[in-house]
């Protein structure tokens, strides 16, 4: 590859001015990630490009692919740039108006990009989007190609399964079964392997439950399970050590029945917070069978979208979905007295996002037709960060694992929508 390299160099040597902002290491918003120099043009994992000329007024490189590319090798291409204006994290941005160009000259002589519309001017797409990522800042990283997704309980070892709820566990990751598959867990140690394990639990085929990882032993409360044209309402708990082996804890928990809670560990007790419906009472317990009730009646109604411990304290960002979704921010140092933080955020409301606490700070995550990311350390003031690459999705099926946030698919489309999309990618 070196020798292959060396070859495909041109002798022509670049002049010296290359605009300050373009050099370094960089990673563009769908998590692709550059290193570019006066002489080179890297896009990871493989796709190198020998740079003849910058051209600094009229914002272009042209450049000599490497004869050891993917594709295109040894044919030309030309790059061009432009500055952005009140876009943090990113601070320019990017096409490849020409890449498979048969000389320097017709390579230079392609004009297709149109900075005056930047979210269409590189031939119907928009321009790359960079930010350094010297800035400290998480960046996404693939973890499973599209196209290893599976409809559980179909599934084989080299797959992964989707739109089933994931729990982080004894050091590694844990998906139970729902409705659809509800005698079957999987089990990962890396988040890309994945095995089938039969169970015994007698739950039925319920949906919207409740997981939780506490005390070294996995839990599931509540949900719901379809009946006729409606639906039956549980609070029953259950707990398991090794996932396989489950036992009923107490088949009537004295908070009336829910779906679509939120179970969480807080100052080493399990608490039960939200749901549909929501009493805005949040349950205690460290054993499954005593629950304590705190009121919350400075809280909205509507069932919260995220709750996440950080810093420290209990956070609730958003409440609701779809039509009457809201952007708002709670927090609380003991879940009792809340403080609204925010009445509303600069990420717009929204269904199905990832919520997390990650290097120090609040993150919401993509949701449905998104793809956005932001970060706060106080729940005021956020920042955009890098797009979850892959098309707008929900992010609901994530958990934190390894140091970083990790969604597993996403569902595509509104309300309404069926689509799926089976990537995996974390944010680290």
């Amino acid at each position: 590859m070196a020798l292959a390299a060396c070859a495909a160099a041109p002798a022509t040597t670049p002049p010296l001015s290359v605009p300050a902002l373009l050099v370094g290491a960089f990673t563009d918003d769908y998590g692709n990630r550059y290193e570019i120099s006066r002489t080179e043009w890297f896009q990871h994992p493989g796709a190198r490009y020998h740079i003849v000329r910058w051209d600094g007024p009229g914002q272009f490189a042209i450049a000599r692919n490497d004869s050891g590319n993917p594709s295109d090798g040894g044919l030309w291409t030309r790059i061009d740039w432009l500055e952005l204006q009140g876009m943090p994290p990113y601070t320019w941005g990017f096409c490849y108006s020409a890449y498979n160009a048969p000389s320097a000259a017709v390579a230079e002589t392609v004009s297709t990009a149109n900075r005056r519309a930047p979210r269409t001017g590189c031939n119907g797409f928009p321009f790359s989007r960079m930010r350094r990522s010297s800035d400290g800042s998480p960046e996404w990283q693939e973890a499973v190609p599209p196209g290893r997704g599976c409809w559980p309980p179909r599934c084989r070892a080299d797959q992964v399964p989707l739109a089933t709820p994931v729990v982080a566990h004894r050091g590694g990751l844990v998906m139970i079964g729902d409705g659809a598959d509800p005698t079957h867990l999987y089990e990962s140690r890396d988040g890309r392997t994945w095995r089938s394990r039969k169970h015994d639990a007698r739950w039925a085929g319920r949906y919207g439950s409740a997981d939780a990882s506490y005390r070294d032993a996995l839990w599931r409360v509540g949900g719901f399970v379809p009946s006729g044209s409606g639906r039956t309402l549980l609070n029953d708990v259950w707990r398991s050590v090794d996932g396989r082996h489950w036992q009923l804890v107490i088949a009537h928990a004295p908070w009336p029945p829910r779906a679509r809670a939120h179970l969480l560990v807080f100052r080493d007790t399990l608490w039960l917070m939200g749901g549909e419906p929501n009493d805005r009472i949040a349950w205690l317990t460290t054993d499954g069978i005593s629950w304590s009730p705190r009121a919350t009646p400075d809280l909205p109604a509507a069932n919260p979208q995220g709750v996440v411990v950080h810093d420290g304290r209990l956070w609730i960002l958003g409440h609701g979905s779809w039509d009457s979704a809201t952007n708002d921010v709670w927090s609380s140092p003991d879940g009792v007295a809340w403080h609204r933080v925010a009445n509303s955020s600069p990420w717009v409301p929204r269904t199905g996002a990832g919520f997390a606490s990650l290097n120090g700070r609040l993150w919401v995550v993509a949701g449905a037709t998104h793809r956005d990311t932001w970060s706060s350390t106080d729940g005021e003031r956020w920042n955009r960060g890098p797009e979850i690459p892959g098309p707008p999705r929900g992010a609901d099926y994530s958990v934190l694992f390894q140091g970083g946030l990790w969604v597993f698919g996403g569902k595509t489309g509104g309300a309404g929508g069926t689509g799926f999309w089976d990537g995996v990618w974390y944010l680290r």
